[in-house]
């Protein structure tokens, strides 16, 4: 392990904190691009792998807060997203462009008013097909 400092340099935290999230693409492709973009970007500094997670360990005050927002209960938001786009006859015009559009976007993170919205698509898909003996009980939970 290497004996570089512990704090991460501004930069370098800005950028590994948008490569992280790609690491939990469904696409292995997407996932070892990720992972050796994350190297590219600590290699410079000094840094490995070994330092990121010694980094994490003991300066867990750099990390941000958990929302209070658990309605996703360690499911990823796409996998929602899927499962409301393949149940499309339950949604008006716009619900279904929403859900498509966040199913077509590859590295996005959700603004704060999206995870609502996907929520709420979602609640309304479960409560219609309950309501018409639909096959939409089988939601991502």
């Amino acid at each position: 392990m290497s004996t570089v400092s512990t704090i991460m340099p501004s930069s370098t935290h800005q950028r590994v904190s948008k490569l992280l999230p790609l690491l939990g693409s469904d696409k292995d492709g997407e996932v070892v691009a990720a992972a050796r973009a994350i190297e590219r970007t600590l290699r410079p500094t000094g840094w490995d792998w070994h330092t990121l997670a010694t980094s994490i360990r003991t300066n867990p005050a750099r990390a941000q807060p958990e929302k209070e927002d658990h309605r996703w209960s360690g499911r990823h938001w796409r996998s929602t997203a899927e499962w409301c786009a393949q149940h499309g006859e339950y949604l008006n015009e716009w619900e279904l462009g929403f859900v498509k559009s966040l199913v077509r976007s590859r590295y996005r993170q959700l603004t704060e008013k999206q995870p609502a919205c996907l929520e709420s698509i979602q609640q309304k898909i479960l409560h219609q097909s309950k309501h018409s003996n639909g096959d939409a009980s089988e939601a991502p939970f």
